[in-house]
Order: C-alpha cells, then sequence, then structure tokens
C-alpha cells in the first residue's frame, strides 16, 4: 500500500482497530501532544498506518501498524511496545473508548475525504 505523505483521515472518536474490532501493533507514550503523536508516526517510515490520541495537550500517544516491534520505536525514549490481537493495517473503525481520537494514514488513490 502506498500511503500519502502526512495525509490522515479522521476515523472517529475511540480507540483505533481494523474492520474485526481487532488492534494492531503498537507503541505507546504519555506527555505527548497530538501534532507530536502524529509527527512520530510519519517519522516511522511505512511501518505506522494509524495513531490514536486521548487527551489534548500533554495526554497518551499509540502509533498503530502490523509492523512495529519491540525493536523500532519512535526516536526520543520513552515510548512502550505493545502486541496487539492479530489486528491488521486496514484501521477502519473505533471502538468506544472515552477519550480516544483515531486518525489513519491516507492511501494514495483515495477519495477526497476528511483530513487532518
Amino acid at each position: 500500500m502506498h500511503w500519502l505523505p502526512g495525509a490522515y483521515v479522521f476515523v472517529g472518536n475511540g480507540a483505533c482497530r481494523d474492520l474485526h474490532g481487532k488492534r494492531a501493533n503498537y507503541h505507546a507514550k504519555d506527555g505527548i501532544t497530538a501534532d507530536m503523536c502524529k509527527a512520530a508516526c510519519e517519522a516511522s517510515g511505512g511501518r505506522c498506518v494509524a495513531y490514536q490520541t486521548h487527551g489534548e495537550s500533554g495526554g497518551q500517544c499509540a502509533i498503530i501498524g502490523e509492523a512495529l516491534n519491540g525493536n523500532n520505536a519512535p526516536n526520543g525514549g520513552g515510548w512502550s511496545f505493545h502486541s496487539g490481537d492479530s489486528g491488521s493495517n486496514s484501521i477502519l473503525t473505533v471502538v468506544n473508548d472515552t477519550g480516544h481520537t483515531c486518525y489513519r494514514k491516507k492511501p494514495a488513490g483515495e477519495s477526497a475525504a476528511a483530513q487532518s
């Protein structure tokens, strides 16, 4: 899949999940803004396909993707790796998880939907 650099689509208010409600691998960090979270996803190369935030400034961040593992945390330290539950990179829905907001990378060729 080819992604448009810097282009993200709002998935919904809740925790990011694939079509089957499963979670992919993710790195999480506290005390990080939404903009910093998005930048960490961008900087991961093609490994991050979505990010979710909780809280406005200085909240929680998770960058999400099947290819993420314990050896490829974002720069800056303080990230913790979490194995998903066999979720895929097809982040298309959210679960009702109060306070979280989910964005996924926009694939090249996708129609002009809402972007962040």
